[in-house]
């Protein structure tokens, strides 16, 4: 009799292998976040294979408990602790059918230059970061750097999607089939 009783807790907490939500009750604020997706380049690079290996990674927050975010954070990382390889004057995220570029990169705070690991933060609108999973992949480009992510890897960001609004999607399907609803007149 006592089984029974601890499933019903433990199926509310259910979350998927790619995503993680955390609430913290003395803040109040609940926190999203996908694990890093590997994407590797080839190429004189960093590595020991001569592949540049880079992790990218959805992150956003909100206040209370049942929330939905109004920006998500694209966070990127290196591998290795040298990332001089990369350009970082212009970064532009790009889709079949959105864009989105930041520019003179080194003197702004968003994105936020963090440095040795982490090295780059991207913040976006909610609805930006909803046309952007709409899509069937997206490429990442620092100044000369080019980082695809096909529609599989992109996901874990599809899942953060459902996590952050169980009541408009029920699967990632949801969210790359989605029409928003701004776009209808």
């Amino acid at each position: 009799m006592l089984l029974p009783a601890l499933l019903i807790p433990l199926a509310g907490c259910a979350t998927s292998s790619d995503i993680s939500t955390s609430y913290n009750a003395n803040e109040n604020q609940t926190l999203f976040e996908t694990d890093p997706i590997r994407i590797t380049r080839g190429g004189s690079g960093l590595g020991s294979s001569g592949e540049q290996i880079i992790y990218i990674k959805g992150q956003a927050e909100c206040q209370g408990q049942n929330c939905t975010p109004n920006s998500v954070r694209i966070l990127l990382s290196s591998a290795t602790r040298n990332v001089s390889w990369l350009d970082y004057d212009n970064v532009t995220i790009s889709t079949d059918s959105w864009s989105r570029t930041w520019n003179n990169v080194s003197t702004r705070e968003d994105p936020e230059l963090v440095g040795i690991g982490e090295f780059m933060r991207l913040t976006m609108p909610i609805d930006e970061f909803r046309q952007l999973l709409r899509s069937r992949g997206m490429s990442i480009q620092i100044g000369s750097t080019d980082i695809n992510l096909s529609f599989n890897q992109m996901r874990p960001l599809r899942e953060m999607m459902v996590a952050m609004s169980p009541d408009q999607y029920d699967s990632t399907d949801d969210v790359a089939n989605s029409e928003n609803e701004d776009d209808v007149v």
